[in-house]
């Protein structure tokens, strides 16, 4: 079969390794902007730059992911070969090269931030949420969280487990810290459940602003490691969330949120709520509870 090369135009720095220690492997899962690959027990996603730059993944051209697109069938086989530097995919007539393309990573790293910053995204943040059309996938209301979180109304299902998380990301006890994970890992609809993309949102503030107990990171990382709890996707980004990787559209808008003045913040802000069908929400949601945290301990 004549094979037709493609080439990855970007990718993840972690990827050429990756390859090198588990180069076989299947399709795990195809949509609109691109498919993944199970390589051992860890995704890389194949496509275009709609959502970002992925923490894992391998971007290709809106052209040709259309095309590569067509040809991937689910669980069909995939393999690395590092001396061509080369996914080939036996039952179909393309390879993948990432010969030529560059490197990338959306780490975000330890500052100290302004106090006023802080203070003035925090709000921008909030009119953003109540304001946008989106709604979360918690199906959380917004507003009348805020009244449970300032002791003007009594706290409901959702908001209960809410107040409980900001409390469990300064705790040392493991029991506390697990039951509070355990309810929102998961939780939700699609491949990267809306609980899921809390979580995300919620360690994109600590990566910046490093005031989680070591117990909560280290917590999370257990339970993502020795447990089925959550789609392969969704334990992937979590699991590069606590090395402080994170897609680009949540790298830019987290940083924005302490360095930025609220206009370019917001600005950052409306790109992440644009991706998925909620899960944007969602993780500019997980921000909002980070903040909203960290205020309350610098104010303590």
């Amino acid at each position: 079969m004549l094979k037709q090369v493609y080439y990855g135009e970007e990718y993840h720095q972690c990827i050429p390794l990756l390859l090198k220690k588990h180069a076989k492997g299947t399709v795990h899962s195809t949509f609109q902007n691109g498919f993944n690959i199970k390589m051992g027990d860890s995704i890389i996603f194949i496509g275009n730059k709609n959502n970002g730059q992925i923490p894992f993944g391998i971007h290709i051209s809106d052209e040709d992911a259309c095309f590569v697109l067509k040809q991937m069938m689910g669980h069909a086989p995939v393999y690395w070969e590092e001396e061509s530097q080369r996914l080939h995919f036996p039952l179909s007539s393309i390879e993948l090269s990432l010969v030529g393309g560059s490197e990338y990573s959306n780490r975000l790293v330890h500052k100290t931030t302004k106090i006023n910053h802080l203070e003035n995204n925090l709000v921008c943040l909030l009119e953003t949420l109540l304001n946008n059309d989106n709604q979360s996938g918690l199906d959380v209301n917004v507003e009348h969280l805020i009244e449970a979180y300032a002791g003007v109304a009594p706290a409901e299902n959702i908001e209960k487990q809410l107040l409980q998380l900001m409390d469990a990301v300064f705790s040392r006890e493991s029991t506390t810290i697990k039951f509070s994970l355990e309810f929102f890992l998961g939780r939700g609809k699609g491949l990267t459940p809306s609980g899921d993309d809390l979580l995300i949102g919620l360690l994109s503030v600590d990566a910046i602003a490093d005031f989680f107990s070591a117990d909560f990171r280290r917590e999370l990382k257990s339970i993502l490691l020795n447990n089925i709890i959550t789609t392969d996707v969704s334990r992937e980004f979590l699991l590069y969330a606590l090395r402080n990787e994170y897609s680009s559209l949540v790298k830019e808008a987290a940083e924005a949120a302490f360095f930025s003045h609220s206009i370019e913040f917001e600005s950052k802000l409306f790109k992440l709520l644009s991706t998925g069908h909620s899960s944007g929400f969602d993780t500019a949601f997980g921000m909002f509870i980070g903040l909203l945290s960290l205020r309350r301990k610098i104010s303590i």
